[in-house]
């Protein structure tokens, strides 16, 4: 998503083999959100932040604002491979859809060890196991507060401590409807440009 990054990648690493994970862009968006919205870092309903997008990141002050509240700009992948692919072989880049990593997590493991030329007869003991779940903090404040401490044992202590498993709230129907139907087009030349099934993004 930043090209600049991309920039020093391909002058530093121009061998380096690439693995990117794309997940459903509506779904990333929501996670998105609510990663921010847990932090403090979001005021608006999921609603209004995707409406107001445009206008957020047009008047964004800093990149890393920009990428914070680009809910929906961060879905539209093809546009991101196309940069990367203007800067590495195509034979150095692997997609890997999130939906395979969570349903399929064995054989994605092994395709992503094959792209890399490593051995694949070590399984890691939690493949497959959920990872990074929604939780909320019990204060927003102490969690900010968390950041400034110098030792990273004690941040996460304080973090496990001030934080519970929380389900993320389901997404407004009519609301993902629209936004499925705001990426279709997308979808479908990301689909074309990987030679993949993305139809379990038209839902």
């Amino acid at each position: 998503y930043d090209t600049a990054a991309l920039d020093r990648m391909a002058e530093s690493l121009p061998d380096a083999r690439l693995v990117a994970v794309l997940r459903h862009p509506v779904d990333r968006a929501y996670s998105h959100y609510w990663f921010n919205r847990s932090r403090g870092r979001e005021p608006l309903s999921f609603r209004e932040a995707v409406r107001q997008e445009p206008e957020r990141r047009a008047h964004a002050r800093t990149p890393a604002e920009r990428r914070r509240i680009s809910y929906l700009d961060r879905g539209r992948y093809l546009a991101q491979l196309q940069q990367v692919a203007a800067r590495y072989p195509r034979d150095q880049l692997l997609v890997v859809l999130f939906e395979a990593l969570r349903d399929r997590p064995n054989a994605a493991y092994r395709t992503v060890c094959g792209f890399l030329g490593v051995d694949d007869g070590f399984l890691p003991p939690r493949l497959g196991a959920p990872v990074n779940e929604h939780v909320a903090f019990r204060s927003p404040r102490l969690q900010r507060l968390t950041r400034r401490v110098p030792s990273p044992m004690a941040q996460r202590t304080l973090g496990r401590l001030n934080s519970r498993a929380l389900p993320v709230p389901p997404m407004d129907p009519e609301l993902r409807a629209e936004l499925v139907a705001a990426f279709a087009n997308d979808n479908r030349a990301l689909a074309e440009w990987l030679a993949a099934d993305l139809s379990s993004w038209a839902r």
